[in-house]
């Protein structure tokens, strides 16, 4: 099924903190991006502040619109992702770090001057160089977290946050770590054909007129307050199936947010399977780089979280060949489980993005 999408900016008035939970002895964590699942649960809260109903009469009966809108994997939330402005005022779009990318532990963008060591994406190369090239360093290259955008060329980036300090009821100390305010990211909410000239009107209507929007942790205690910098407006994503032609034996897949698929048992699996892109394709396990994650989601229904899940970690890239020519244009954009969350997303021949 054919999708559309709409794009939009949120931009932090208040430090946010956005997590599922996870502390680092004392400190609760906060994660550097917006996950689908925190945009759905916004969208959820502006859908009632709009007027619309969840269930039918006093029934426990979902409404339709409820149902479409936010359970039917019609409409998918995208992660949101940071926003840079550059030193020359340009405004560039970060994308979680590539495993194929490697660089020296040396290596600091955030320099005003940065010494340049080396950085660099390898996708699709079979040597690994050994050692930074810089003839004054020579160090071991190293994976990078973090963000990356391009800019003349690849570079890093890390998003600014914070940690405040709290007491308990008991005079406990603990710490929130917190996305600094004025921080801002772009994400996409796509919406299938079939339903769009009922539904997306709707959608638009959520993002007009909204006041006191928040999101995270803590929002009673002056954290996560949002607003959208513009109204939503439809986008191309053809960046998202980077091509040179549409037919090609050999290609990359990067998952663009975390990725959860599971066997006929049940059971989650990694890495992904070449026949869940296309028929006929085969992983390269030799040029292909993934992690995996656990992730624990929360069920505001159930007012509990849900159980761990594990995910094919985003980032990761994975090289599939084929005997036969595969049509990047007809390939799944998402893939495996809670897609509507922002899981599944898939980017293809990501390296185009930096040429």
């Amino acid at each position: 099924m054919s999708k559309r999408f709409f794009y939009y900016e949120l931009n932090l008035l208040e430090p946010a903190i956005i997590g599922y939970g996870t502390q680092l002895d004392n400190i609760v964590k906060s994660k550097d991006y917006i996950p689908g699942s925190t945009i759905l649960g916004l969208f959820v809260s502006l859908f009632l502040k709009k007027g619309h109903s969840i269930y039918k009469n006093k029934s426990q009966n979902y409404t339709d619109y409820f149902q479409t809108l936010f359970l039917s994997e019609k409409v998918h939330f995208y992660n949101a992702y940071p926003i840079y402005l550059t030193l020359r005022n340009n405004v560039c779009f970060c994308y979680p770090t590539p495993l194929s990318v490697f660089g020296c532990k040396y290596y600091d963008q955030s320099k005003r001057k940065p010494v340049n060591h080396h950085f660099k994406d390898y996708v699709f190369d079979v040597k690994i160089p050994d050692e930074c090239d810089n003839t004054k360093c020579k160090s071991a290259l190293e994976h990078k977290n973090n963000f990356v955008y391009y800019d003349d060329k690849l570079r890093q980036y890390s998003v600014c946050k914070r940690i405040d300090m709290h007491n308990s009821s008991d005079d406990d100390l603990y710490s929130f770590e917190a996305i600094e305010k004025d921080n801002r990211f772009y994400g996409f909410i796509s919406i299938e054909d079939d339903i769009y000239n009922k539904y997306s009107d709707i959608i638009r209507d959520m993002c007009i007129n909204t006041d006191s929007m928040r999101i995270g942790k803590a929002k009673n205690r002056g954290y996560g307050k949002v607003e959208f910098v513009s109204p939503l407006r439809e986008k191309d994503v053809s960046f998202m199936k980077n091509t040179n032609n549409q037919n090609q034996k050999t290609l990359s897949v990067y998952c663009y947010s975390d990725v959860i698929i599971k066997n006929e048992f049940g059971q989650s699996i990694s890495p992904i399977p070449g026949d869940l892109i296309a028929t006929g394709l085969n992983l390269d396990i030799s040029l292909s780089y993934w992690k995996n994650e656990s992730v624990v989601l929360y069920n505001a229904k159930r007012g509990m979280p849900t159980e761990k899940q594990m995910t094919i970690k985003k980032g990761s890239v994975f090289i599939y060949s084929g005997d036969k020519d595969v049509d990047v244009n007809e390939l799944p954009m998402s893939i495996g489980y809670w897609q509507n969350s922002g899981f599944g997303k898939l980017i293809y021949n990501h390296n185009r993005l930096w040429e």
